[in-house]
């Protein structure tokens, strides 16, 4: 099967992802059409063209994203995660007018994991080498080929594991992956996002404008937000202000330099989840149990 060419790829969605995709995509040559609402525009100066939307709700809406596509003579589309990226009419729909969905197509922001550590920190590593056995022929099976992970879940004292599901799409993780992928490190992502720690982690709304982010080697920081204009948070979209990675020779390590990063992050307009993450990065149950 020859491999579809792309030339025109619009970005089915906003902040911090939107702009890894665009980056990317500029640094293959392909032309980037950002899609973009008036109340967060800062990715969009990052593409070749972009596209306001009337309305949040229309990240949502296949048949707008499509007749965009049309519309802009695209080749390809990427959705990222979250929005379309799992809606079975964007791919039915896609294939109709001969578009080429990239990425491939999570859940609810609500049930996604903030902090995620790589490589796996189960000390049998037959387990490890069972689990990564048996998700390979399950990918050939259904000849998968696009990014996706396969889920188990482990029990290290009995060695037992359970297939939970597939996850056929670009994850919010694959920050943590891209670190660790053919280097022997330790690794781990926190994702800051604008929720009151201090009210059970409800939504915290504003325009932000004022923050300073971590810097330092090994610590990498995935963000739409910018110095130099300012970010709306509001119900309309994911509250995630920005992944930190960062990596190290072990876990011990990663970890207090994760801990020293998060004392640098600073965000003023809007209350924050870093509260919580350093709780659970200090918990006696993290350092000993992970």
């Amino acid at each position: 099967m020859a491999k579809p060419v792309i030339n025109r790829l619009p970005v089915a969605n906003w902040g911090e992802i939107a702009i890894r995709v665009l980056l990317s995509a500029r640094q293959l040559g392909i032309t980037t059409i950002a899609i973009y609402t008036e109340d967060d525009p800062n990715h969009a100066t990052l593409a070749d063209e972009a596209i306001l939307l009337e309305s949040p709700k229309h990240f949502i809406d296949v048949a707008k994203i499509v007749s965009i596509c049309l519309d802009q003579k695209a080749d390809s589309l990427h959705p990222a995660y979250g929005f379309l990226s799992e809606n079975p009419e964007l791919v039915e729909h896609l294939e109709q007018v001969g578009i080429t969905l990239i990425g491939t197509t999570e859940r609810s922001r609500a049930y996604g994991n903030v902090i995620e550590l790589a490589p796996s920190t189960i000390k049998d590593h037959r387990v490890v080498r069972e689990v990564i056995n048996s998700a390979i022929p399950l990918a050939r099976s259904i000849r998968y080929q696009l990014p996706g992970t396969f889920e188990f879940l482990a029990h290290e004292s009995s060695g037992e594991y359970y297939f939970l599901e597939v996850n056929p799409r670009l994850q919010v993780e694959h920050t943590v992956i891209e670190e660790v992928a053919g280097i022997d490190i330790d690794a781990i992502q926190l994702r800051v996002t604008a929720e009151d720690a201090n009210e059970g982690l409800a939504l915290s709304m504003g325009r932000n404008s004022n923050h300073k982010l971590p810097e330092g080697q090994d610590i990498r920081v995935d963000t739409h937000l910018r110095r130099t204009n300012s970010s709306t948070v509001g119900p309309a979209y994911d509250s995630l202000l920005a992944k930190v990675i960062v990596r190290a020779s072990n876990l011990g390590t990663v970890r207090q330099k994760a801990i020293r990063a998060l004392h640098d992050f600073q965000i003023t307009a809007v209350q924050s989840n870093i509260p919580a993450l350093l709780a659970v990065l200090q918990s006696e149950d993290f350092i000993h149990g992970a």
